[in-house]
């Protein structure tokens, strides 16, 4: 009995542990509004703040950032007017005055449902005979163990953009030093969006898709008001994405119109937790519809792995390929998956920038600058310093470790040899002992790597590596390396080894039995996102471990039973509905 007992306690203590971890993982929506009020005094030229106050209760919004607000000045009544606000509202408030006016203060502040954990305001450049302007920088405490910064801002209105500039550039900075949490900038720029003010903040914020006009008051043509949440981040916990953005239809209160955006927070998996929920996939046209994005959001990975052709950049000039690489990060699908998922990323041929280049393509050291940029590594990452873009990482605490090893195939790899021309292509075998596809840094990197312990390892390798040659680039063109591989992973005794590919425009398994590193060798190839293979049939490949294979748009999901020992690990095909097309447990 009471080692029944101590049972169910155990489980018990898990239940609620998975649970808790769910709940901290959900998302957070909050409503975000930013308000110009002309100290409470209306376009009729009544002084008015609780007819203010009505305006923000109508709009339902949990935070409010608020300009021109006047804090015991004698022309709105000596009336301490963020206190009065918070009171009518029962909200928390924060006050940061940018000048002394008529015996009181007057500047910006900030509302909130949740509580406020600091703030601090900070005076922006001021040149010239300006008006003293500043930004209120506030953390707020949310639910679920989220934490919010809000920078609340008022720019300098004179037509000259040069304060607004510096201004632009100190938010930035601002931001930057911000790094275990998601920021949102709210406030009147006293700038269009097509102006250099919004191109600054562009580096940090994500600009709106489309106008949402705020002046003039009456008929507004213009946008001046913005909510700006930082631009989603890759290597952080966090993830933060618009969901959508309304403009107040109130034309006499104040001299501007309100808008508020409502947010979606994310908490994102950190290395110390478990991972159950792992998605991958391969070659995204960026200009196509991405629409399958949103459907692998919808299934809540907790990582993604972008394995190759992550675009279809094909070019050497570095300027075509970060416009390509602006492209996919301006689809509405990308970002709603990069928000709420971990990501990591590894390169194909084009997004390398050559179709079936290789390490004699001259533009390769650009080329990974422009990768490394768009994929967000850090500028102090050694992988910043080294050739290359390689990576890998350990999640989960012991007995629970994923391991995913991200490999470059394109960097280092010799020329391939060439024939007559077959199904798959016109490449074939070659054992010359000078050749190699991963390069000897990287080799030795991965013995580093597979003598990590770990229970279950994902190498990504962006071509097919199992697969029999058939014409088509893959690591059977280069058998001794592909052997190096094989004998590597049985050399460390590295378990659990699972490889993914992509590449091929379609999804079929592969597998080498026992013999090759001492337990079956799965690949699970997954192609294209959002191309339909032209030919419609696959190469040949001696090692289909499946007779089917799916050649429509599709992606890769892993799915892993910690509760059970040895962990089962379920690998799938899911196609554009989220249905599994092909599927393979193992242990």
């Amino acid at each position: 009995m009471a080692m029944r007992t101590r049972l169910f306690a155990i489980l018990f203590w898990l239940t609620i542990t998975e649970l808790a971890l769910a709940e901290a993982h959900s998302p957070q929506r909050v409503r975000i509004l930013t308000y110009n009020i002309h100290h409470a005094e209306g376009v009729d030229g009544k002084l008015d703040v609780q007819r203010i106050a009505n305006v923000i209760r109508q709009t339902g919004a949990d935070i409010v950032a608020v300009q021109e607000v006047d804090k015991n000045v004698q022309r709105s009544g000596t009336i301490d007017q963020p206190q009065t606000l918070a009171k009518l509202l029962d909200m928390h408030y924060a006050f940061g005055g940018n000048l002394e006016l008529q015996g009181g203060d007057y500047g910006n502040a900030l509302l909130s449902r949740f509580p406020i954990k600091s703030s601090v305001n900070h005076l922006l450049p001021n040149t010239g005979s300006g008006e003293q302007r500043g930004v209120l920088q506030v953390e707020l405490e949310l639910p679920q163990s989220h934490r919010l910064t809000v920078l609340a801002t008022h720019f300098d209105h004179r037509p000259d953009h040069a304060q607004r500039l510096a201004s632009a550039e100190m938010i930035n900075q601002r931001a930057d030093s911000i790094v275990d949490h998601p920021v949102v900038l709210a406030g009147d720029l006293n700038a269009v969006p097509t102006s250099s003010v919004l191109d600054q903040l562009g580096s940090h914020w994500n600009r709106p898709s489309q106008e949402h006009f705020t002046v003039p008051v009456a008929k507004p043509t213009q946008q001046i008001d913005y909510v700006l949440p930082i631009r989603p981040s890759l290597n952080v916990n966090f993830g933060l994405r618009v969901l959508e953005t309304h403009v107040i239809a109130e034309s006499v209160a104040s001299d501007h119109r309100g808008i508020w955006v409502d947010v979606e927070l994310h908490r994102k998996v950190s290395l110390d937790e478990p991972v159950s929920r792992i998605a991958f996939g391969s070659c995204i046209k960026q200009d196509l519809d991405c629409s399958i994005l949103s459907t692998i959001a919808k299934d809540e990975p907790q990582l993604m792995l972008f394995i190759g052709d992550n675009i279809y950049g094909d070019t050497s000039d570095a300027e075509v390929l970060r416009a390509k690489y602006a492209a996919l990060a301006d689809k509405p699908d990308f970002q709603r998956l990069i928000a709420s998922t971990r990501v990591m990323a590894t390169w194909d041929d084009h997004d390398y920038g050559k179709n079936d280049g290789g390490g004699d393509f001259a533009f390769q050291d650009v080329s990974q600058v422009e990768f490394m940029n768009f994929w967000q590594v850090p500028s102090q990452s050694p992988r910043r310093r080294s050739a290359g873009v390689y990576e890998a990482s350990i999640f989960g605490p012991e007995g629970k470790r994923i391991q995913v090893i991200m490999l470059d195939t394109r960097y280092f790899r010799s020329p391939l040899k060439t024939g007559a021309q077959r199904v798959g292509g016109v490449y074939e075998p070659d054992d010359s002992p000078d050749k190699t596809m991963l390069g000897e840094s990287q080799w030795m990197w991965l013995e580093e790597q597979l003598r990590q312990p770990a229970e279950i390892r994902l190498m990504v390798t962006s071509i097919q590596c199992i697969a029999s040659a058939a014409g088509q680039e893959t690591w059977s063109n280069l058998p001794r390396e592909r052997q190096r591989l094989l004998d590597l992973i049985r050399s460390t005794k590295a378990g659990g080894v699972v490889l993914l590919s992509g590449d091929r425009h379609w999804s079929e398994l592969s597998q080498l039995d026992e013999s090759f590193v001492g337990y079956p060798l799965f690949e699970l190839t997954s192609s294209s996102f959002n191309q339909i293979h032209a030919r419609g049939t696959p190469t040949e490949n001696a090692y289909r471990a499946d007779t089917k294979t799916y050649h429509q748009p599709n992606y890769g999901f892993i799915e892993v039973d910690w509760t059970q020992s040895p962990p089962l690990v379920r690998m799938q095909i899911r196609n554009m509905e989220s249905k599994v097309e092909i599927e393979k447990q193992l242990r």
